[in-house]
């Protein structure tokens, strides 16, 4: 079985160290600049490698610009429509943050597109990272311990579970809103405070440091009114999240958007992570 990776990051790069070492030929594209490559298995034209594989893994993000692949790796660019057009039926092609037109596309050419970010397993452990990633800018940026401080994790998904039980761990005061009653019963047995995030605001001058998880605008300019000048806000959901980061900077308070944490300070464990994701996808499509 051949498998052909293109573009993408560091956690491409160890992908394809991990596949390989578990016996899978694999080809690259897009990824020469990446220096722990195992293999020097290059291919030297973007149809070459997508036209002799079997399985075609795509980087996460796919595109960061809607017309090149996220390939900070390669030596120039690598057109996404170009791609597109090189994918074969008879191929699996996996990717990570599918743009919904690439998955319309693919499905009128009856093209086999599946999105490995949607990945339960890959969710949830991904969460992990994030949350790590999350409390290191929070250590860096604030002059308090975690111990002690009064954090506000808005959103109980998984990322908002993870982080509150990790903030909790360290001894922080941890609030955790929510709006469905589960959320809030899975709040209380974790020993947390909750808040409903419809209500927030009666309550943002409390907290020290404040993570946000939820993808669309929680903390606007009245939010933010209400919050600590000495509040440090790390926005966590994807874009187009949700704070008002240009007002709250206006306002002189800390408001910092961090994506895609796994990939920036953990991206061997994410790539473990994507490696487990796409060996189960691999395994039921072949099944």
């Amino acid at each position: 079985m051949q498998l052909a990776i293109i573009g993408g990051d560091e956690r491409q790069g160890f992908l394809a160290n991990f596949l390989a070492d578990r016996g899978y030929s694999v080809n690259t594209f897009g990824l020469e600049k990446f220096e722990h490559l195992k293999f020097k298995q290059f291919s030297g034209t973007l149809s070459g490698a997508v036209s002799g594989a079997d399985i075609v893994i795509l980087p996460l993000p796919i595109t960061r610009n809607g017309v090149t692949i996220n390939s900070p790796f390669a030596y120039s660019d690598i057109d996404l429509s170009d791609m597109i057009a090189l994918f074969k039926k008879n191929q699996l092609i996996l990717g990570g943050k599918v743009p919904d037109y690439m998955l319309e596309s693919a499905a009128a050419r009856d093209i086999k597109l599946y999105d490995y970010l949607k990945r339960e397993e890959m969710s949830v452990l991904n969460a992990i990272p994030t949350a790590e990633g999350a409390i290191e800018i929070a250590m860096r940026e604030t002059e308090k311990t975690i111990f002690g401080s009064n954090c506000l994790c808005i959103g109980y998904g998984r990322v908002g579970k993870v982080l509150s039980s990790r903030l909790k761990a360290l001894g922080a005061n941890v609030t955790s809103s929510a709006r469905k009653f589960s959320d809030f019963a899975w709040i209380k047995a974790n020993g947390l405070n909750s808040v409903e995030t419809n209500t927030l605001e009666s309550e943002l001058d409390k907290f020290d440091l404040i993570f946000n998880t939820v993808p669309h605008l929680i903390l606007d300019s009245k939010a933010l009114d209400k919050c600590k000048k000495t509040a440090v806000i790390i926005d966590l959901a994807s874009a187009p999240g949700g704070v008002d980061c240009v007002y709250a900077q206006s306002r002189g308070l800390k408001a910092i958007t961090a994506l895609s944490l796994p990939g920036k300070v953990a991206p061997l464990t994410a790539a473990e992570i994507m490696l487990e994701a796409i060996l189960n996808m691999i395994y039921e499509y072949y099944d």
